[in-house]
């Protein structure tokens, strides 16, 4: 969440500065696919349990299976929108296979992922402040040059950090996180 929320708030200057304002629907395309690869990612230990449990051949097929209707639906979206039709088709193909392998992982596996992603959930509070900051950052910071730029991001990615370790985590989160500082003394 740090680098999606992190690319919301940064993403589009960033983007100007390396590419140029001939490329702003680079900003757009890229928060179209970090979006939904987001939720891929947080759901990764599933590929693990798939495969420990040999279930991983029907993930496959149904991931084939988003790829042609990804492939399908991104023709007529470059017509309407161009590049970032591509995009939005290759969003709602992740975003499609995201959902079918959450009831898949809850019918076949035995997976009870409702109560995986209320886990998740319980994490959104911590991000609230680190949201509001970013927001106001946008409406009230003009990034004059790179290292404003780059102090904002740095200040950013701290309060992040502080939010989630107070907010964000549970005690014994928490208690590891203290024991590997101590470790390190």
């Amino acid at each position: 969440m740090l680098i999606l929320t992190g690319f919301i708030f940064f993403g589009k200057y960033f983007i100007y500065r390396w590419a140029g304002e001939n490329y702003g629907d680079a900003y757009y395309i890229t928060l179209l696919l970090i979006c939904p690869v987001t939720i891929s990612l947080i759901q990764n230990l599933l590929i693990e349990i798939r495969r420990a449990k040999n279930k991983h051949q029907i993930a496959s097929i149904i991931m084939f299976g988003t790829a042609i209707l990804n492939c399908l639906v991104t023709i007529p979206f470059v017509k309407l929108w161009g590049a970032i039709g591509a995009a939005f088709a290759t969003c709602l193909s992740v975003i499609i296979n995201a959902i079918i392998i959450n009831i898949y992982a809850k019918k076949i596996l035995g997976i009870y992922i409702g109560k995986f992603w209320l886990q998740i959930l319980k994490l959104f509070p911590s991000i609230i402040i680190p949201i509001i900051v970013g927001i106001i950052i946008n409406i009230y910071v003009t990034f004059t040059n790179l290292l404003v730029f780059m102090e904002f991001i740095v200040i950013y990615t701290i309060l992040y950090c502080i939010s989630i370790l107070i907010l964000g985590l549970n005690k014994n989160e928490k208690n590891k996180i203290k024991n590997i500082i101590k470790r390190r003394k």
